[in-house]
């Protein structure tokens, strides 16, 4: 993993942000409990330089980021546009969802979309009052062939792999069906669903609105990339 890699995930951001202010703090206990068991003037004079030392550090960082701020493009940023970490991907399409007033995607099951994206959609045009057109492409389950080799595919590449079977595969896929007529009936005014079954298998997930995709990998542990409308590839995964 690089340094921009790190640093352009929210997540990664915040853990180290956590783990420096717990170190800074501990060094202040250290300092402390020697202070304590110091007889003379030294623990004093430690203390001080310690204080003094955060300070400058802290000026000299705030004065770095502000100029850095207002006379650089954050390499950081531009990554983090285009890349995502696997734990910044469900946040990341949540915040689409939320955003959204159309929205496609093109998976195999489905578990995912079901049980986080679906749901939000429907809240977010209930609460909008904003209809919301969504596009939903599954592996057809009917073809025991493509559903075979999509089991077989998870149980070699996936963290789950005892899961996998062409019965699960077909289970899960109906059960995204079911839930998406369940809040096509439910939240008919707001939501229109357009379902389709495919048989073509591909081992990426492809997610999104007509201004950002999210592709990913077939896998929660693997990295995504996303697509903004001003990509020149982007127009290639709305078809």
């Amino acid at each position: 993993m690089t340094i921009g890699g790190i640093l352009s995930s929210p997540t990664q951001r915040r853990f180290l942000i956590v783990i420096s202010a717990l170190l800074i703090v501990l060094c202040f206990v250290l300092v402390f409990v020697l202070y304590l068991f110091t007889t003379d003037t030294r623990g004093w004079n430690i203390l001080i330089a310690f204080l003094v030392g955060i300070v400058a550090s802290a000026t000299f960082a705030l004065f770095s980021a502000l100029y850095l701020y207002y006379f650089f493009t954050d390499s950081f940023d531009i990554a983090a546009a285009t890349q995502l970490l696997a734990t910044d991907i469900g946040a990341a399409l949540e915040e689409i969802a939320s955003n959204a007033t159309e929205y496609r995607i093109y998976v195999r099951t489905g578990r995912h979309f079901r049980a986080m994206i679906l749901p939000l959609l429907a809240a977010s045009a209930a609460r909008k009052r904003i209809p919301i057109r969504v596009e939903i492409i599954l592996l057809d389950f009917r073809d025991q062939v493509t559903c075979e080799k999509y089991a077989s595919f998870r149980q070699e590449a996936s963290f789950d792999k005892q899961l996998w079977s062409v019965t699960y595969v077909q289970t899960e896929v109906i059960a995204t069906i079911l839930r998406a007529i369940e809040v096509s009936k439910t939240s008919s005014t707001f939501i229109e669903i357009d379902l389709y079954l495919s048989k073509r298998l591909s081992i990426f997930r492809i997610e999104g609105t007509s201004d950002t995709i999210i592709v990913t990998r077939e896998d929660p542990t693997d990295n995504a990339a996303r697509y903004q409308r001003s990509d020149p590839h982007f127009g290639a995964f709305l078809k």
